[in-house]
């Protein structure tokens, strides 16, 4: 199964939203794809500092970051595979029109600018 897996993924580009456990069930190795991470590039303080006094920066997970630019939480009623995978790629879309529009990005380390997103519990 991961040989066939691995095959349709080489040479193509993998969005996800913390798609390191989908990776390790399907036993293939994550830096070996191109994989843009909607948590890579959505972040917001924790609220610490390092000893350094940096700051201590979270992802947002998908659910949050879909409430927060289109006003609609994902997981109300049964939660669907097929939704997620739709959001996320919504969410791609949202973050390449940021780019281009040269608002914060993970690229400019300004992920002070996402700390208005709230994190919805469950």
């Amino acid at each position: 199964m991961s040989n066939f897996v691995a095959d349709i993924l080489k040479d193509k580009v993998v969005v996800g939203s913390g798609c390191e456990a989908d990776f390790r069930c399907l036993d293939l190795v994550i830096s070996n794809y191109d994989v843009f991470n909607l948590g890579d590039h959505w972040n917001k303080w924790a609220g610490q500092t390092t000893k350094l006094g940096q700051k201590v920066y979270q992802d947002i997970g998908l659910r949050s970051l879909y409430y927060h630019y289109f006003d609609v939480d994902l997981h109300q009623g049964v939660h669907s595979a097929e939704i997620d995978a739709l959001a996320t790629m919504e969410l791609f879309h949202k973050y390449l029109n940021i780019k281009t529009s040269n608002l914060a990005s993970r690229f400019h380390d300004n992920f002070d600018d996402f700390d208005n997103i709230c994190i919805l519990k469950n």
